[in-house]
Order: structure tokens, then C-alpha cells, then sequence
């Protein structure tokens, strides 16, 4: 997730489907690590081949 000042974000959260609810855990700014990771997952299924 971006947020509106172009920081990328880290949500973590559950879904409840018998409540039709999503319960947010943790939100924070994703780490160096983590932006990578996303930023090949992004170049993955863009190119249609996904994880």
C-alpha cells in the first residue's frame, strides 16, 4: 500500500467473512527489505507470471 505522501506501507490484517469484517493488526512504513520484495512481486505479475 502507498500512501498519499509516497511512503510505502506495511498492513497487516484479518478477515472475518461470517462478520463480512477486515480487522487491521499493524500498519507501518515497510522496510528497505520489504520494498524490494513488493517491487519484484509487482515486476512478477506485470509480467503475468506471479508467485
Amino acid at each position: 500500500m502507498c500512501h498519499d505522501d509516497g511512503r510505502q506501507l506495511h498492513i497487516t490484517f484479518t478477515i472475518h467473512h461470517h462478520r463480512e469484517k477486515i480487522r487491521i493488526i499493524s500498519a507501518r512504513d515497510m522496510h528497505l527489505k520489504g520494498k524490494v520484495s513488493w517491487e519484484g512481486d509487482l515486476d512478477e505479475m506485470r509480467k503475468g507470471r506471479g508467485r
